[in-house]
């Protein structure tokens, strides 16, 4: 074995032993091969550190101003947007480092106004009072605002919450000088959108576009940004359309961008909130964009590049941010706000991706001299020439000593010789130590496997956990009373609206989480359940911090205690169940409020189930029947009191139409029916049978229904009436049929008498004459009889069922228009848009209308009817009195008033007034275009009478059509230009006609109208 050794030695002895030239050459070799490696690696090192350009950070030769030592530290910045949104975030993060350079002790705070999740701004006033209360006694010297919502803010509550405070905007779209007006110590800088270098970038990279498709959003900056892009774009790029598109949802804009023809582009300007209020971000939106247009996506904001769009002529956010900071160093030094002028043209680079260079097929030649390419793949040698260079030399060097190591080859070889004995040996060794290992090798491989697959077991399970947890919305907890430390679910974090972060992971933490008004209750609750060693179950409201917003939840625990029965855990669930919580309030006010109609509908109301016995009855059905409910309830209606017919034989139920309506499932109605009270009493109903359908099944009916027994009596009085009129009619003609008897008998004795006294021829003549005198006479008062009794009849009938109609049939569903739609307006009034409440005021419009018609409608039907007091009315006096009361009613308006004293007739005073009101509220009415409006009322001799006129400089109208004025419902103008029922002149007119007199009108159009009437 010692052997072995020594010839080991001999032969490492041959291959490093040569001549003193060949030991300096390898040194020297051994040194240059050193440095080479050193300098590569140096380089190598640099290399690692070489970035793609990415825009600017800062302008070139921007200087941050020297701030002295006494100088104010405190800065308020108003971000109109939320944590998150990539372009305020990156002005924040400019306007923070470049503040933190220059005053490294600064005090500044940030506020957030959320206007991309609130872009009504509806929520202002409430900022402006918590702002005020946080910062109303505070001298803060400079006012940093961001984007257009927190300037208009800045402007309209300035004077109320920093009036000396100096305000510097940065990020204004659209910014005009006008915006500034009446404004003191304010500058900053205007987002100046650089829309025409964009478009003009794109279209040399696509000369073919033909439409170009610009998007944005709603909010405020979104339309000052295409305010902004209107003026810059208009007429620059002929044969180029710009298309400005709607506000849409995700789904509306994704289904647009699909559909966008191969000549086009989008240019993608402000974007951050959808039609329906979802919040997107700019990388998220130019990914959506990109994913989804088969077109170039243009931008002009850089956030946006490496996300999708193919690039543009760049704002960068940081930069505005550091700019505006720099303005409020300056003013922080003792420099006047209104001395710095507004930077209207912030710095705009022109950028592309290369990734969307390559989707797009443009080549990098053709893109713009001077532009910015991220994501560029660069030629490793054209930026590294010297490493490369030095690699290659160290390659020649090292294939130098590989030449010079070749001559002591030939001495290796002897030495491997002795040596492949040894190394024989060694690998029998290895291989027996190796097999061994390979076996413990394998042991362990299959033991980390079987661990693996516990792992990946472990972890599915508890993703389902998870997932389950938060479909349900229930999350799990844990409470170690010894410790006082408390475990949540990651489902619990997210119904409080909290992050593991922000947990104190107590149960005074928890504690502060829950509603205010049910921590008392809570904490009683729990330590009472600890105490008693007992499950609780309880719902609770709690406060999530992320939005404020109130929620119930449904909690449970349980406890376990130690070997000595201590209590030392408590685990249980948390449930969120607001939404249950809400569809119980909504089911509850809306049980409450059909409770409300039943209770108080006139008609009586009962539903039954399939089997016809009653489930429900409503005040009014029970005082009709007598009945009370509980007597009622679970009974058949059919069997209680609608069992027979009003002859008094029984009702079979398969004919009863309830019964039909539930088989059939058709509603039906009927008017000839009787219902029984409970003392046994009839009365007649009209009732209407509507079946309950669910589930496309019939399960019952609602039957509603009216006692008509007071119609019946009338029409059965009225019938009686005629009969009495038809036996008068009868007695008076057979009066007259005596009287005519009689009158022929005298004309025979007279006939005798003249037949004594003239010649034969005469007698005859005279005879004849007389005979058919009496006749005729005989005959037309018979006519005239039958015709007023049957005109009699037919205006009693029709007078009766229109007036029936009108007060009941009309009204109650004009009621329930009216009604209903109120209360749709008051109780989901959030939950409608412009479009749907217009539509339910003009229900209400035109609902209320129609009462003020059957109104109308009614008063003229009365005209005829009332008996009229016949009395000398003073004419002026009623006309003063109508004109009084119509200045009053409008008082803005001038109408010169012109009456003729003294005026008197005879007529019904009430009737008179009514007539007079409706010619003056017509003249007051046609007037009302005119500024110099005039109406006059005055009498003038005619026919040896007076003859009255109203007479107006109004619209007038055209004589072709003055035969419509006094027919009811027709009118000569819209309802729009002037409003009114068409009935005003028709009742004039019979009001008229009732005094024996005429009515007539003339007029010229657009020069006025006059009416006369006579009485």
């Amino acid at each position: 074995m010692n052997q072995r050794m020594l010839q080991k030695k001999n032969a490492l002895a041959v291959v490093f032993s040569g001549s003193k030239k060949a030991a300096l050459i390898s040194l020297l070799f051994g040194i240059a091969v050193s440095v080479l490696l050193y300098t590569g690696y140096r380089q190598v090192k640099e290399a690692e550190h070489i970035e793609l350009p990415t825009g600017q950070e800062v302008k070139k030769g921007a200087k941050t101003p020297a701030v002295s030592a006494t100088a104010p530290r405190e800065v308020l910045v108003l971000n109109s947007y939320h944590v998150g949104h990539t372009w305020s975030d990156n002005e924040m993060t400019g306007i923070i480092e470049t503040l933190k350079e220059a005053l490294p002790d600064v005090q500044y705070y940030i506020e957030y106004l959320d206007c991309k999740r609130h872009p009504k701004q509806e929520h202002f006033e409430k900022l402006k009072d918590l702002l005020k209360l946080k910062y109303g006694k505070r001298d803060i010297p400079v006012v940093i605002v961001t984007d257009n919502p927190a300037l208009d803010f800045a402007l309209k509550y300035r004077s109320l919450l920093f009036p000396r405070s100096a305000v510097v905007f940065c990020g204004i779209n659209n910014f005009k000088k006008e915006m500034l007006e009446g404004q003191e110590n304010i500058t900053g800088i205007a987002e100046a959108l650089d829309a025409v270098n964009t478009i003009r970038a794109a279209l040399k990279l696509h000369p073919k576009t033909r439409e170009v498709f610009v998007l944005h959003d709603y909010t405020s900056t979104g339309l000052a940004t295409r305010r902004e892009a209107e003026e810059q774009l208009m007429g620059m790029f002929e044969g180029v359309s710009f298309r400005y598109e709607k506000h849409m949802t995700k789904y509306e804009l994704v289904r647009f961008l699909k559909a966008l023809p191969e000549d086009s582009l989008v240019l993608a300007i402000t974007y951050s909130v959808f039609k329906d209020g979802e919040v997107i971000g700019h990388e998220d939106v130019a990914r959506l964009l990109s994913s989804n247009s088969p077109v170039p996506v243009y931008a002009v904001h850089q956030e946006r590049l490496g996300y999708g769009v193919v690039g543009g002529s760049l704002l960068n956010g940081k930069l505005h941010g550091s700019d505006a900071a720099r303005i409020a160093l300056k003013i922080l030094s003792g420099a006047q706000a209104s001395t710095i002028p507004v930077d209207m043209k912030p710095t705009a680079k022109i950028m592309f991706d290369y990734n969307l260079l390559v989707r797009f097929g443009i080549p990098l030649k053709a893109v713009p001299q001077g532009s910015v390419v991220v994501n560029r793949p660069v030629p490793f040698i054209s930026h590294h020439k010297y490493l490369v260079a030095s690699t290659l030399l160290v390659i020649a060097i090292l294939i130098s000593g590989i030449v010079i190591l070749g001559f002591n080859v030939y001495r290796r070889r002897r030495a491997e010789e002795e040596l492949l004995t040894t190394k024989e040996e060694l690998e029998l060794n290895v291989a027996e130590r190796t097999y061994e290992l390979q076996k413990a090798n394998e042991q362990l491989q299959f033991e980390l496997n079987e661990r693996k697959k516990t792992q990946q077991l472990l972890e599915v399970n508890e993703h389902r956990l998870s997932e389950a947890q938060r479909i349900a919305r229930l999350g799990s907890w844990e409470l170690d009373l010894i410790k006082n430390e408390l475990s949540w679910s990651d489902e619990i974090y997210r119904i409080f609206g909290l992050g593991p972060q922000e947990f104190g992971a107590t149960y005074e933490a928890f504690l502060d989480a829950v509603h205010p008004d049910d921590r008392d209750y809570v904490n009683a609750s729990y330590t009472g359940s600890v105490e008693r060693d007992l499950p609780y179950d309880i719902v609770h409201r709690i406060v999530r911090k992320s939005d404020r917003q109130v929620r119930y939840v449904h909690e449970k625990c349980e406890h376990s205690r130690d070997e000595n029965g201590r209590t030392i855990k408590s685990v249980g669930t948390v449930q969120d169940i607001t939404e249950a919580k809400q569809a119980e309030e909504a089911l509850k006010r809306l049980t409450q409020r059909n409770e409300m109609i039943l209770n108080s509908a006139g008609e009586g109301i009962y539903g039954t189930d399939i089997d016809g016995n009653i489930i429900f009855i409503n005040p009014a059905a029970q005082e009709m029947l007598g009945f009370r409910s509980d007597e009622l309830i679970g009974k058949s209606s059919h069997h209680t009191f609608h069992h027979t017919r009003d002859d008094g034989k029984p009702y079979p139920i398969e004919e009863c139409p309830l019964h039909r309506s539930i088989k059939e499932g058709k509603s039906n109605r009927r008017q000839d029916e009787v219902f029984w009270t409970k003392n046994g009493k009839m009365f007649y109903v009209e009732h209407i049978n509507t079946p309950l359908v669910e589930n496309s099944g019939v399960v019952g009916a609602v039957v509603v229904f009216r006692d008509i027994t007071g119609r019946k009596l009338a029409e059965e009085e009225i019938r009686k009436l005629n009969e009495q009129l038809e036996q008068r009619v009868q007695n008076r003609t057979a009066d007259l049929n005596k009287k005519g008897s009689e009158l022929l008998e005298s004309q025979k004795a007279l006939m005798n008498i003249v037949e004594d006294l003239n010649n034969a021829n005469e007698k005859l003549n005279f005879e004849i004459e007389l005979r058919k005198m009496g006749q005729e006479t005989l005959e037309a008062l018979n006519k005239e009889l039958v015709r007023q009794k049957a005109a009699l009849e037919e205006a009693n009938h029709e007078l009766e069922a229109f007036s029936y109609s009108v007060s009941h049939d009309l009204r109650a569903p004009l009621r329930a228009v009216d009604g209903f739609s109120l209360a749709v307006l008051e109780d989901y009034e959030d939950k409608l848009d412009d479009t749907g409440r217009n539509y339910l005021n003009r229900i209400r419009a035109a609902s209320q209308r129609m009462s003020q018609l059957i109104d109308d409608i009614l008063g003229l039907s009365r005209l005829g009817r009332s008996e009229m007091s016949i009395d000398t009315v003073n004419l002026s006096e009623l006309a003063n009195a109508v004109a009084d009361e119509l200045q009053k009613a409008d008082p803005e308006r001038r109408v010169e008033v012109i009456i003729q004293e003294g005026m008197t007739a005879k007529g019904d005073r009430r009737l008179l007034h009514i007539a007079l009101e409706n010619l003056f509220n017509n003249a007051w009415k046609f007037t009302s275009a005119n500024p110099r409006a005039k109406v006059e009322f005055g009498a003038e001799e005619a026919d040896g009478g007076p003859v009255y006129y109203v007479k107006d400089n109004g619209v007038g109208f055209d004589t072709a059509y003055a035969a419509k004025l006094f027919s009811p419902f027709q009118r000569l103008h819209t309802n729009e230009e002037f409003p009114g029922t068409g009935i005003g002149l028709t009742t004039v007119k019979r009001i008229i006609l009732r005094h024996g007199g005429r009515i007539w009108a003339e007029s010229v159009t657009g020069k006025g109208a006059v009416f006369y009437f006579s009485l």
